[in-house]
């Protein structure tokens, strides 16, 4: 079982402070592989499940059933070391064929957009019965919000006063920068926490890099006497897209 890594601790204490708002929003920016799904299950395991409050429901969305399988299976992992009570954990996505009814003790549910879009639009009523629980949503690839389906599935499985993380990979420095466009930078309150820079000099993928978590890469030319050249129509697709 490993603890946190020093560089993540930051990013998880940010967001246990946010996380005491009700219906707090915000996305969590690391880049791949600093370990996003690890330290969102750090804060869901103690700012949630460990809580005194009872059916405690966890919603975690991903759009691919290989993001869906990594984090049940990192939920797993962490919470097989420090749980402190029984859940029921749901896996709805693939060859799935049904939700809870009813939520009547702590759960966390893994689910695929396009597999919880199908049965919302099935057995819309479900939904009612399973929101009203809804402690916190985690979106996996947080910029898939922009597509009107998952913005449809994640607001039936809300409340009032659910919270909401979204999960990115890309750099940048602020909310508007980090994500699409400003309509889903708006959705999360304009509110981003990520890795810092360790030295004024040093980039955040250096110091991963430098902490070997990341690996360090070495570029070679690879020379020919091939020679391209570009079409009006394709130097105009380029410009435009």
């Amino acid at each position: 079982f490993w603890v946190l890594k020093d560089f993540q601790f930051p990013v998880y204490n940010q967001a246990l402070k946010l996380l005491d708002t009700i219906n707090e929003r915000f996305v969590i920016q690391m880049p791949t592989g600093s370990g996003k799904t690890r330290t969102s299950m750090e804060f869901i395991t103690q700012r949630f499940l460990h809580s005194n409050k009872e059916k405690i429901l966890i919603i975690w969305l991903a759009h691919s059933e290989e993001l869906c399988e990594q984090a049940m299976e990192c939920f797993s992992q962490v919470w097989s070391h420090v749980k402190n009570k029984e859940l029921v954990a749901y896996r709805f996505w693939d060859k799935a064929k049904e939700l809870p009814a009813n939520i009547t003790c702590d759960t966390f549910i893994v689910g695929g957009f396009q597999k919880l879009h199908s049965y919302y639009k099935k057995n819309p009523k479900l939904f009612d019965n399973i929101n009203q629980y809804t402690d916190l949503i985690v979106v996996d690839e947080a910029h898939k919000l922009n597509a009107p389906t998952y913005k449809e599935v994640t607001k039936a499985l809300m409340n009032l006063e659910s919270k909401l993380v979204g999960l990115t990979a890309t750099p940048g420095r602020s909310a508007t920068d980090n994500i699409e466009n400003q309509q889903l930078s708006e959705i999360f309150f304009n509110k981003i926490i990520g890795l810092k820079e360790e030295k004024s000099e040093e980039s955040i993928i250096a110091m991963l890099k430098r902490k070997k978590v990341l690996c360090r890469t070495y570029y070679e030319s690879i020379k020919t006497n091939l020679d391209f050249e570009l079409t009006h129509h394709e130097i105009r697709h380029l410009k435009i897209f």
